[in-house]
């Protein structure tokens, strides 16, 4: 056994060496694979550069509001009201630089790319305006019922509503009068069987911005679609106000009365989001999903928007003045003007 053992000693004594030798080549091996691959990996991280940078300019090009346009022109963020150099750099304000780069585009594609809401009970030609709308690049929201369109329409922010007026639960000239009596001028393209004269007069009456006869043909339908999305919604770049408070969405100023406001991002987009359904009930579910952006929240918001909007109530309603934000207890809050 003794012998045995010596043997085995003595073999790997032998092969040490050897072994070291295979180990040293591995290594020079690996080191020259290294500098060999190095002007590839040089070419790929500026290739990386040039597609980053490229998307950006597709970006500007493509994006219809001023804030995305703000983000993205010269790789990085100017804030507002004052146009001066960044004081924070908050998620909400985010920097395009080459680290970044990734998430600032996703997040201006997100923050520019049309919202579609097809309002339609027929199952195979919501599918397909499904389809042609996504193939467009849009993003496209189908709702089945009256019901969950007008909610749909009500909660959240579109560019477009495409409506149906023979509608289960609601029809769509109700949902097309309740939104224009709420002062939402999101735009309204009809899509019905009803061809008669008086039903179109009725339905552009009512608010619509177009009126389209089924069977329609898609192509001219895109175009219909583009055009009303040329136009804009006026109400983005004008000023929003309530009472003696006032919104100027273009230089991201707010006033009540001869005070200025001096608001942060965050409290600045709660506020506009309140002025835009003033003296309607708002609840925290909204709140999270169109102010910060959390359609599936993992951990509840309650208490953020809770301490945002005591903060924001601080700024906005003074003592002796009326009050203009008010908490509806379990429920959300509204902003509606004429009560203490």
């Amino acid at each position: 056994m003794m012998q045995f053992d010596m043997a085995v000693n003595e073999r790997v004594r032998m092969a040490s060496p050897r072994l070291v030798r295979m180990q040293r080549r591995k290594h020079r091996t690996e080191q020259q694979k290294r500098r060999d691959d190095e002007p590839r990996r040089r070419a790929s991280n500026r290739t990386k550069h040039g597609a980053i940078m490229a998307a950006r300019q597709r970006l500007v090009k493509r994006a219809h509001c001023w804030r995305c346009i703000q983000r993205l022109r010269g790789g990085r963020v100017v804030p507002w009201p004052n146009l001066g150099p960044p004081r924070s750099r908050s998620p909400a304000v985010p920097f395009l630089t080459q680290k970044s780069g990734a998430s600032a585009i996703d997040h201006a594609y997100h923050c520019c790319v049309v919202r579609v809401l097809v309002v339609e009970d027929e199952r195979k030609l919501a599918q397909v305006l499904n389809a042609a709308l996504q193939a467009e690049h849009y993003e496209v929201v189908v709702a089945s019922t009256g019901e969950d369109g007008f909610f749909r329409a009500n909660a959240e922010a579109f560019d477009l509503v495409l409506l149906d007026l023979m509608l289960p639960g609601r029809s769509g000239l109700e949902i097309l009068q309740t939104l224009r009596q709420r002062h939402l001028q999101t735009p309204v393209l009809i899509l019905t069987a009803r061809d008669g004269v008086e039903d179109r007069v009725l339905g552009l009456d009512l608010g619509a911005d177009d009126y389209l006869v089924k069977p329609f043909a898609l192509p001219e339908l895109l175009a219909r679609i583009r055009a009303l999305l040329r136009r804009g919604r006026p109400s983005e770049v004008l000023r929003v106000k309530a009472a003696d408070l006032e919104l100027d969405l273009v230089t991201r100023r707010a006033v009540r009365g001869d005070r200025l406001l001096d608001l942060t991002v965050r409290e600045f987009e709660l506020l506009e989001y309140l002025l835009r359904h003033q003296g309607h009930l708002v609840s925290r579910e909204m709140l999270a999903r169109e102010v910060w952006k959390e359609p599936r929240r993992a951990t509840p918001l309650d208490n953020v928007i809770d301490v945002q909007m005591a903060r924001l109530r601080k700024k906005v309603d003074v003592e002796g003045g009326a009050r203009l934000i008010h908490t509806v207890r379990g429920v959300g809050f509204v902003l509606r003007e004429g009560e203490p």
